[in-house]
């Protein structure tokens, strides 16, 4: 899992676009750098690799030193220093996939609704009240999977998910039996994607701790967590995660073209405007502008 840090802060790279800048839009937002307000954009590649792209066409960017050109993306390495502006140095690592940082806290996240848990050292996944997750989808059944710590290799914390009572996806897949989860692996049931990770986001969503959304303690919960389930299978479920995907994706594009587009009629407006304003001669007159 590739690892950008900025030193003591870091992020993970992947799944999606990450954007750096000084707007609030921004994924990662850094307002004492003097950024653009989308200075780089930060991109998963094919076998593996990370993409770095200039986020407008003024904003500077440089690789091991040397300048990157804007609207060529740059395929990067592990090892890399990659600096933006005059002081944002960051370094790109490889964190081992089922490696766990200092502190052990894990979570789930569920994007769709903005809902961040902290996982515990069982946490149930399920349409009951009582589960650490509650998903209220009459496609999830009411104790779907479960999220267990265990030990691992050289003895140290790590996560197991296990299917419950109804079809679980993880990355995509049937999951049939337990298996260790990754930072970045989705966990899929019903509707609802979870993204495992050991990393907390810097804003956005704030952690709870599993089972201790308001929510799940509500008349209309408990009603809708006895109603029937309704159940999909394998196939469906790993349709509609790869439309959905598909989709997001191309949001994503779509806004990363956006703000490219933006920033560049900003600067040539600029450039426009200084090149219309008159200019004056040595002896304090003023000069006609150019035809």
């Amino acid at each position: 899992m590739p690892v950008l840090s900025l030193g003591q802060q870091s992020r993970s790279l992947g799944p999606g676009v990450l954007t750096i800048g000084s707007a609030p839009e921004a994924g990662w937002r850094l307002i004492e750098y003097d950024l653009a307000p989308v200075h780089a954009l930060f991109a998963p590649g094919s076998g593996g690799r990370v993409l770095l792209s200039a986020g407008a066409p003024h904003a500077r960017v440089y690789v091991n030193g040397a300048a990157i050109a804007s609207g060529e993306p740059r395929a990067l390495a592990f090892g890399d220093v990659v600096r933006l502006g005059d002081v944002a140095e960051f370094v790109l690592t490889e964190r081992p996939p089922d490696a766990a940082p200092a502190g052990g806290a894990a979570y789930l996240h569920d994007r769709h609704r903005d809902r961040l848990y902290r996982l515990s050292d069982e946490t149930s996944i399920g349409r009951d009240v009582n589960c650490g997750v509650f998903i209220q989808d009459p496609e999830v059944s009411r104790d779907h999977a479960c999220v267990e710590r265990r030990k691992g290799n050289g003895g140290k914390d790590g996560y197991v998910v296990s299917p419950s009572g109804g079809v679980t996806l993880l990355n995509g897949d049937r999951l049939v039996a337990p298996a260790p989860l990754r930072e970045g692996d989705e966990i899929t049931v019903g509707r609802t994607r979870l993204r495992f990770s050991w990393d907390t986001p810097r804003h956005g969503s704030r952690p709870v701790d599993a089972g201790s959304v308001p929510a799940a303690g509500s008349l209309l919960a408990r009603r809708a967590a006895r109603e029937a389930t309704t159940f999909i299978g394998t196939l469906e479920s790993r349709e509609r995660v790869q439309r959905d995907s598909r989709r997001r994706i191309g949001r994503r594009m779509a806004t990363v073209v956006a703000v490219v587009a933006i920033a560049a009629a900003f600067v040539a407006s600029y450039v426009q405007k200084t090149t219309r304003e008159p200019s004056y001669s040595a002896a304090g007159g003023r000069e006609a502008p150019a035809r």
